[in-house]
């Protein structure tokens, strides 16, 4: 349990967000993302583009958002992610929150909203990138590929190496991430394209349709 220094001002936010996520709840968009399998604890259904207008309701704030991060409710985890200021993400929260997230659609939101401004992202992304944990990879692969100028290629070719290692055993959803980073990385480094179809020239014939996925995806590059 994550203990707070209390803050009425916190509070009260907390529960003007609340109302605000009741007052705009969905059931149609909850089952639907439940059909899909989007299973979360609590989740009211409220589209993202109108949780964006909740969220410039507000200033970036650390004890905001790991306060609705905690709350464990679909929306407030998502506010957290557009609420947290990247200026003060250390490398501990940044793991847990990657850690916790426990959708796709939540680490996505994390991956673009937060966890790719992280100062600090490319010093930590290789350890990342090696984590047990499969929200964690999928986090950074996903960070990974709208920050590849922050990398050396030397960095970036292990980085790659290191995916690629993974993808055998990949569930759908990071064999996806794997192939959304190496698209983004032939954006900027096409001249590498036969290095990267050499790599993974096995999976096209593979009896994995998630390795086959991803070849199928990067010879549209």
């Amino acid at each position: 349990m994550t203990f707070y220094l209390y803050s009425e001002e916190i509070e009260k936010q907390i529960k003007a967000i609340n109302k605000d996520i009741y007052l705009s709840m969905n059931g149609v968009n909850s089952e639907l993302m439940d059909n899909h399998g989007l299973h979360y604890k609590k989740n009211y259904g409220v589209g993202l583009l109108r949780l964006k207008e909740i969220a410039r309701k507000y200033e970036f704030s650390t004890l905001l958002a790991e306060r609705l991060w905690d709350i464990d409710v679909r929306e407030t985890k998502i506010l957290a992610t557009m609420l947290y200021p990247s200026i003060h993400l250390n490398k501990e929260v940044a793991y847990r929150f990657m850690y916790q997230a426990n959708t796709t659609e939540l680490i996505e939101q994390l991956s673009l909203n937060l966890i790719r401004n992280f100062a600090d992202f490319s010093n930590y992304a290789i350890d990342w990138m090696n984590d047990n944990c499969e929200s964690v990879r999928c986090s950074t692969l996903l960070a990974l590929s709208r920050t590849i100028d922050c990398f050396s290629e030397k960095q970036l070719d292990e980085l790659i190496y290191v995916a690629i290692s993974f993808a055998n055993s990949a569930i759908f959803f990071e064999a996806k991430a794997i192939s959304v980073f190496l698209r983004f990385y032939l954006k900027s480094y096409m001249k590498n394209r036969e290095k990267i179809m050499n790599l993974i020239k096995d999976f096209q014939l593979s009896e994995n349709r998630n390795l086959r996925y991803i070849f199928e995806e990067l010879t549209l590059c």
